[in-house]
């Protein structure tokens, strides 16, 4: 009895793979069509390629690579079917653990955005900075409130990314040599200090050593400590007002001061054109608070 044969257009229809699909799987060798007409070129496939395409179809819904789903189709062997499958358990299982990560983030950032856009700007508070593990990266700088330090801030979250660490979506700048260096009026020379950006630290799930060992990346744990701290609403060049508030509240109240700040950048240069949309919280230390 003569087999029976589908013209590509058909057995597209009847899989429901598109014939582009189809010439890419014959391409890769997955899906090869039963004939080929010598004269015209057209395609036909088999009703045993039709149960190929149910089971392509069907690991396409397992969420199962191409590649793996390959291996299947060509090895047609139980023990290599249930190997895959176990492969793609454990790879969809991790999958999973990292969106449910991604929601979480997703989810605490909306909270706190729609938290910090209902605080009042320049209200001076006293504040008890928690006890963090951070990932940072520290070095010389030009100190200017005008200069963005985005190619550090881009090479920190780059090495995040590649150790699967799961951290804040706020960054961090420490001023270790004084915060009033930053505002250098533009006719004077610019300023060179020692800044240290860094993210919160949730999970890390890659390995870091190799990052670590290079000298760039420091991994370490932030002390707790007390600060004098206030929302600042508005382009980084007029922080200063916001660091003059602080200072008040802090002689006010009789309490000494570190030299050196913490500036988190809640919404900044890559979440907005605006500048009067930045939002940053200024963090003062306690004389004698912070061990860094």
């Amino acid at each position: 009895m003569r087999q029976k044969l589908y013209t590509i257009g058909e057995f597209s229809r009847k899989s429901g793979i598109s014939p582009k699909r189809l010439r890419y799987y014959e391409k890769i060798g997955l899906l090869i069509p039963e004939q080929r007409d010598q004269y015209s070129d057209y395609r036909y496939y088999s009703v045993n390629q039709l149960e190929d395409s149910i089971l392509i179809n069907e690991l396409f819904m397992m969420n199962l690579p191409l590649d793996d789903i390959k291996k299947i189709i060509t090895n047609r062997q139980l023990p290599k079917y249930l190997e895959e499958l176990n492969k793609n358990a454990v790879h969809l299982s991790e999958r999973i653990r990292e969106l449910y990560q991604s929601y979480v983030l997703n989810t605490n950032t909306i909270i706190a955005l729609n938290n910090i856009l209902m605080q009042e700007p320049l209200k001076t508070e006293i504040v008890t900075f928690p006890q963090s593990r951070i990932i940072s990266t520290r070095a010389q700088s030009i100190m200017n409130a005008d200069i963005l330090v985005t190619e550090r801030k881009a090479q920190l979250l780059t090495m995040v990314k590649r150790n699967k660490i799961s951290v804040s979506m706020s960054h961090f700048t420490v001023f270790h040599c004084g915060y009033r260096k930053q505002f250098v009026p533009s006719n004077q020379e610019l300023v060179v200090g020692d800044l240290e950006l860094f993210y919160l630290v949730e999970t890390i799930s890659g390995n870091i050593v190799d990052d670590l060992r290079s000298g760039e990346f420091t991994l370490k744990t932030l002390p707790e400590f007390r600060a004098v701290s206030c929302i600042h609403k508005g382009p980084y060049r007029s922080m200063a007002k916001a660091y003059d508030a602080l200072e008040a509240f802090a002689a006010q109240h009789n309490i000494l001061l570190e030299d050196r700040s913490i500036e988190e950048y809640i919404i900044g240069s890559s979440k907005t054109k605006n500048e009067e949309e930045y939002i940053t919280r200024i963090y003062i230390p306690q004389k004698g608070a912070l061990q860094l």
